[in-house]
This record gives C-alpha cells, structure tokens and sequence, in this order.
C-alpha cells in the first residue's frame, strides 16, 4: 500500500519526428514507422533528468525516441499508449482528403465523429486513460518494493517492455479539481525534475508516448478541450500526482520547455 502523501512526478513526452509527421499524415496505431533523421537529430539536442521508472508505447518511433534520450534505461511499454485508429485516414494528409466529404463530416464534428473504419476520440480517450492506470499501478508495486517500504511486493514480476493487461485500475480515482486551468511552462532539465513538495516519498516516471495520447490522458485527468492539449515532436507536459485518503489526485500540470543538451 502506497502510503499517503506520496508524489509521482509525471513527464509525458512525445516521441520524435517522422517521415509522416514531416508531410502532416494521419500516422496512427497502423503505421508502425521509424523515426527520421532529422527527428534523431532535433531528440539528440534535448535533454531530460532521467526517471525512475520509464515507459513507453510499443510503437517503433516512440522506442526509438526512449533510447535516444535515455539510453541504456530499461523501457515499460503499454500497449494502451498505442496512438489512435485513424481508419481510412491512415497514413493520408489533408491534402489527399480534400473533397472527401467524409473527411470534411469529420472536420465538422470538430473531431468528435469516430474516423471511418477507426477508432472514436471517446473510445481512444478511454482507452489511453486505461494505459496510464496501468503505468501508476506499476509504479505503486515498484514503490511497495524498494527498501524500507515494508512490503514483499515484487516489481521485477513485471519485464521490461509488456506490462499490458495486467491491471484493471479499479481502485484508482481522477478527480477534475484542475479542470480548464492553462499549463504552465517547466523545463525538464531543471524544475520538471525538481518539484517542490513535501512529500516523503518521491517517485519520477517518464512515459514516451503519442500526440494524440498525451491530448487523451490529459483530457481524462484534467478536464478541459482535448485539443489545447497538443504537443510538437519532442515536447509535453509534466505533473504531480498525490496519493490521498481518496485515491490519486493530479495537480501543477504544466508545459515542458524542452532543455538543450549538455555539451
């Protein structure tokens, strides 16, 4: 049991640029693609505080994107994180839509009409949701096994790379308190490392994920349009989560300004 007042340091990042990303296309859970080159070189300038436990969505670019910036750590994946099901606008451009009235129905709906032969937002949502219960429910075992924590709860029963499906995160709550408030700008060389809180326990985890992941957790935990969520190539967002009497509370969302590296 992870006891009151404990904090998780959360960094949701997304991973680097493609050749897809680079042409504006629907690159969804369909297209599994590597990142490009010079998606490698703009990840090689950033620098993160390396976590204490790192996760990941199975998809290539996102993997790449972990090893990158913290190489040699071993990576969790969740196969929740995947990114969305564009359907038949898998691996298309607006351009290549124009004149779809299907597209432009879509368009219209303000994306709220699921893609045709995909995934809906509602569904996505829910189900990325489902993936960041299962990295906090890890992240608690990982806690109840490190020494002094009193408990013979082993988080090495979970490998590296496929902790998918073991949990049901029935126990976890998400309260709304932070619904609508504007992220602030952190670096995450500096202060998304160094939150200040009293807790006496701290944890830090990192999760490489997708654009459309990070709208849909965020959207889940904090309230708000799920569109003001939207994060470049390389950047996010960090938080904390507070285990309370009541569950999980998320609180002090803001931006990540990404660092460059050190020389």
């Amino acid at each position: 049991m992870v006891p009151e007042g404990t904090v998780i340091v959360v960094t949701l990042i997304r991973h680097g640029a493609t050749a897809g990303n680079a042409e504006k296309r629907y690159i969804g859970a369909r297209t599994d693609e590597p990142l490009s080159s010079e998606g490698r070189r703009q990840l090689r300038g950033l620098h993160f505080r390396r976590p204490d436990r790192l996760y990941a969505s199975p998809m290539r670019r996102c993997i790449e994107t972990a090893e990158i910036l913290f190489d040699g750590q071993n990576v969790w994946t969740i196969e929740n994180f995947r990114e969305t099901d564009f359907g038949a606008f898998e691996g298309k451009n607006y351009r290549d839509l124009a004149g779809n009235p299907v597209y432009q129905a879509w368009i219209d709906s303000n994306g709220e009409m699921a893609f045709p032969g995909g995934e809906s937002r509602e569904n996505f949502i829910r189900r990325s949701a489902a993936g960041f219960r299962e990295m906090v429910q890890d992240i608690e075992r990982w806690l109840a096994q490190r020494p002094g924590a009193g408990s013979e709860s082993r988080a090495g029963d979970l490998e590296p790379r496929g902790i998918s499906g073991v949990y049901d995160g029935a126990m976890l709550k998400w309260p709304q308190s932070g619904a609508g408030r504007e992220p602030e700008t952190w670096c995450s060389g500096t202060r998304a490392g160094e939150a200040e809180t009293t807790a006496a326990s701290v944890c830090r985890a990192a999760a490489v994920v997708h654009g459309g992941t990070i709208m849909a957790v965020l959207q889940s935990l904090f309230g708000g349009d799920y569109y003001s969520y939207r994060a470049g190539n390389g950047e996010g967002y960090v938080f904390l989560l507070e285990r309370t009497a009541g569950g999980w509370v998320p609180r002090d969302l803001r931006e990540i300004e990404t660092c460059p590296a050190v020389p």
